[in-house]
């Protein structure tokens, strides 16, 4: 049992989630044969993550229906909490924020009471992460600022570094530019101090991004290709499809026609499994088709990208896709209705 769960982690490491998956499945059914209970529910949990990770929310419920009465049973907090992270999770990805709130706010009450303080700050930034994609600006900063201090205090660097990053992201949706790369700065500085190449990478995209929109896309340019170069050597296709996004976007500001058609070439190589990464390339793919006049096309990919964000509750980026929508609409001179759209996005 522990052989099959040990094989799981290391093809969980690697991203091949289903081949986890199989070895964590062998893993709980050794654990049940020989009534290890802790174990058992340590298999299962892990059973679930792989099943969240492969969208397929249905299993991971039942394998969490099965893990609950276990851990309860071997008064397991600590599998319990991370079942409660995952149920958010699955909330998550099904565009039910509001349910995956309240998984995280039992995690953040049973964490408070056991004195779990690394398990409070992580409840603390998926809470932040949460409120963001809901609009909720105010309580993502309350909470990205509390996950910060539960990290410096701990003195863990890396993580306090993803706390920065996520204030980050809610300062930048708070038209607070200067603020926002400050804490990209410091997230920044973080992953490289503990030399995590992978999440700086991450960093300079948010950077890139921040650069495009406030006009300095030159600067974001060249960040954005240092982390599409980063998650190439990584091979990491996720990431890359949207670090190579970020790049169009800047090229597209800047106005750089072939150096556009180059990197939509690049980009349109690649299919990302991640909706999320999939969603990115849409939006870029967008903004390039307006650039080139296939205004059809370019309201298509952007449709489509608003229609992700509405099914899954998020707020944020589908004003973004809204706005975007007005942009080119504009742009190709499609004015009907256009001033009633803006009115209402601007309320």
């Amino acid at each position: 049992g522990w052989v099959q769960n040990e094989l799981g982690h290391i093809l969980a490491d690697s991203g091949n989630f289903a081949g986890a998956l199989d070895h964590y499945q062998s893993a709980e059914r050794e654990m049940e044969s020989i009534v290890d209970r802790t174990n058992q529910a340590g298999a299962l949990l892990n059973m679930a993550a792989m099943q969240v990770y492969l969208h397929r929310p249905i299993d991971a419920e039942e394998s969490l229906n099965k893990l609950m009465p276990l851990a309860k049973q071997v008064h397991a907090q600590d599998t319990i909490e991370q079942a409660y992270f995952l149920e958010a999770n699955a909330a998550h990805d099904s565009g039910k924020l509001d349910d995956a709130q309240q998984w995280v706010l039992r995690v953040l009450d049973m964490a408070n009471l056991n004195e779990h303080q690394n398990t409070v700050a992580r409840a603390y930034w998926f809470q932040a992460d949460y409120s963001l994609k809901q609009g909720k600006l105010s309580d993502a900063l309350e909470a990205a600022g509390n996950c910060s201090d539960l990290r410096r205090k701990a003195q863990q660097a890396s993580e306090l570094a993803k706390c920065q990053q996520m204030r980050g992201d809610v300062l930048f949706a708070a038209g607070r530019p200067d603020e926002a790369q400050a804490e990209y700065k410091n997230a920044a500085q973080g992953f490289k101090s503990v030399e995590e190449a992978d999440n700086e990478a991450t960093v300079w995209m948010a950077q890139a991004n921040l650069d495009a929109e406030a006009g300095s896309s030159e600067a974001g340019e060249r960040l954005a290709r240092n982390a599409s170069a980063e998650f190439a050597k990584e091979k990491d296709v996720d990431s890359q499809a949207s670090a190579l996004s970020v790049l169009l976007h800047t090229l597209v500001v800047e106005g750089k026609r072939s150096n556009a058609d180059e990197t939509w070439h690049q980009l349109e190589q690649l299919h990302p499994s991640d909706l999320d990464s999939q969603r990115d390339m849409e939006i870029s793919e967008a903004r390039y088709r307006a650039m080139t006049g296939e205004f059809d096309q370019a309201l298509v990919r952007v449709q489509q990208a608003r229609d992700y964000c509405h099914q899954r509750g998020r707020l944020n980026c589908e004003l973004d896709a809204r706005l975007l929508d007005a942009q080119i609409r504009r742009q190709a001179r499609q004015t009907e209705g256009l001033d009633a759209e803006l009115q209402s996005l601007a309320s």
